[in-house]
């Protein structure tokens, strides 16, 4: 008999979860700060959990840590956003040229994320 992998999901990242999809999906807004008690409260976790989820958080870059500031949402700096950008363009450009070559099964694909893009700008 095989053995499955079973994942285990800490309290502290099921937290992290739901406030990294807050930020993604614009309820948490940049620079926004994160009083840790209220939030922890809202959770329904302790402060430490609360803590440790934004450590994570702060990991990836989302939150920034302020000393006797605490805990904000991060905002993009000029840099991040040519990057982006730049990323975007080198994705981007050779998506339309690989369709552009007669591989026909890429448009349909491409029309799909462009009406999702526009379907997420729209909400």
């Amino acid at each position: 008999m095989e053995r499955s992998q079973i994942h285990r999901v800490s309290v502290a990242d099921q937290v992290a979860l739901v406030l990294r999809q807050r930020i993604l999906n614009g309820e948490l807004r940049p620079g926004t700060p994160l009083q840790e008690v209220p939030l922890a409260a809202s959770l329904g976790v302790s402060r430490n959990t609360m803590r440790e989820a934004t450590r994570i958080l702060s990991l990836e870059n989302l939150l920034k840590r302020s000393i006797h500031r605490g805990v904000a949402v991060s905002q993009l700096s000029i840099k991040d956003v040519r990057e982006i950008y730049h990323l975007r363009r080198m994705l981007e450009v050779s998506g339309v040229l690989g369709a552009k070559d007669g591989r026909s099964e890429v448009l349909p694909e491409l029309r799909h994320a462009v009406e999702g893009y526009e379907r997420a700008v729209r909400e």
